[in-house]
């Protein structure tokens, strides 16, 4: 007879949940030490919610409009279409919640702000359970909400702790569906571009399919004064934006430099001249082609010739052409000692100093290329080729030598990032 009660009630509230489960189709209802739990939320075994108490019920309505997203830390409204990405405690004041802003990609307009954790992530919160398992999740960032909304905290320094803070999510609507591959989309355009306007933005982590520098170099946090409310964009190149993505995210400071010189590379890779261009589609549209193409045939064969510059020489055009050098200038007075001194590497590599401490803006306005592309990929050669070593040119991956490189990620940084937004092949 147990056995046949225990089955009803988890029949039952797989009845009650069967707008959830049907959504999440990855949990299920258990029953553990005389108590039911849905598991496996989010696609995630470290985390689960107890159906228990009279206010369950909270909890069953709040779980039937939802979509626990297993990429990420977050929940899909399905009655707004609203992504909330569940962020963290915040002090009231925190900067963060005056933030909101419109993202336009493709023609479709994202409104995205900092705001108060939604009540069914609160209720979510208060029936969340670590299971004993663990995963690289850091279970959703349920646990400092949960601790925050227990009505009897027991330790007075909790209570001290939770005064003045609060529980916030952030939250993009404007999605016409849930559509996962999108939401990864917009989210890796978004990270690119918050942290693009602000250095210390928030960033949205968007977990695996499985689940799972120097201290005295500064980096420019701020491009401009104020966060833009609006952003519009085009759609960018996915290989290279996961590219800038993986730089930016990348704990070794020597693969992030790498990566974002791989993006000079692409794009110098496929630049034509604009006046190679022009030739060439001047004598594609040329009305007789088609019935004399071996009188056209030579001049198009000069055209391509034209384009036969070397890899140099175009990586140099692009970064002239796709980048602002007042953006670049900034970048290089956060760290003007560094820059106007001559820098030593273990492994024989040295760069000389590149501006002095009394060089003028007008002066690096018109001297940065090629100056600036040629050391970055001297730079790139010296960590990348290990020959150079026997002939003392090259950047050993020593501890001592990442401080001295980390400079020089934060100008290869902002120039490649400037490269994928300018170029249109990005």
């Amino acid at each position: 007879m147990k056995m046949i009660k225990q089955k009803t009630n988890i029949a039952t509230f797989k009845k009650k949940l069967k707008l959830f489960l049907k959504h999440n189709p990855y949990s299920k209802v258990q029953r553990k030490k005389k108590a039911h739990y849905v598991v496996n939320l989010w696609n995630d075994r470290s985390i689960a919610f107890i159906l228990k108490g009279a206010s369950q019920s909270d909890l069953i309505a709040a779980l039937n409009n939802l979509i626990l997203p297993t990429r990420f830390t977050a929940l899909y409204h399905l009655d707004s279409n609203t992504m909330e990405y569940i962020y963290t405690l915040l002090p009231k004041n925190d900067p963060c919640l005056s933030r909101q802003f419109n993202f336009v990609m493709d023609d479709e307009d994202y409104r995205c702000k900092f705001g108060d954790a939604s009540d069914r992530l609160l209720t979510l919160s208060k029936f969340f359970r670590k299971t004993g398992e663990e995963t690289r999740t850091d279970h959703r960032n349920l646990l400092p909400f949960r601790l925050y909304i227990m009505e009897k905290p027991k330790p007075t320094s909790t209570e001290d702790y939770f005064v003045g803070i609060k529980p916030i999510s952030f939250f993009v609507s404007g999605f016409k569906k849930f559509d996962e591959d999108k939401i990864i989309e917009v989210s890796k355009h978004l990270n690119f571009f918050m942290q693009y306007y602000d250095r210390e933005s928030p960033f949205i982590v968007i977990h695996s399919i499985e689940s799972e520098l120097a201290e005295s170099s500064k980096e420019l946090r701020f491009l401009q004064k104020e966060f833009p409310r609006t952003i519009s964009t085009r759609r960018h190149n996915p290989f290279l934006l996961d590219i800038a993505l993986a730089a930016n995210r990348a704990d070794d400071t020597r693969l992030a430099f790498l990566y974002y010189y791989q993006i000079l590379e692409y794009a110098a890779f496929y630049y034509v001249d604009t006046e190679v261009k022009r030739k060439m589609l001047q004598i594609i549209c040329t009305p007789d082609i088609h019935a004399n193409p071996d009188k056209y045939l030579s001049r198009l064969l000069d055209a391509i010739t034209d384009m036969r510059q070397s890899d140099d020489v175009k990586l140099n055009k692009i970064v002239q052409i796709g980048c602002s050098p007042d953006i670049v200038w900034k970048e290089l007075q956060q760290n003007l000692p560094y820059f106007s001194k001559r820098q030593e590497f273990e492994g024989g590599f040295v760069i000389e100093p590149f501006i002095s401490e009394d060089t003028t803006f007008e002066s690096f306005a018109t001297m940065w290329t090629p100056k600036m592309p040629d050391t970055l990929r001297k730079i790139r050669n010296a960590l990348v080729h290990g020959r150079e070593s026997r002939l003392g040119l090259a950047i050993s991956p020593t501890r001592n030598n990442d401080p001295k490189i980390r400079p020089w990620f934060a100008v290869i940084h902002r120039i490649a990032e400037q490269v994928l937004i300018f170029n249109p092949l990005a």
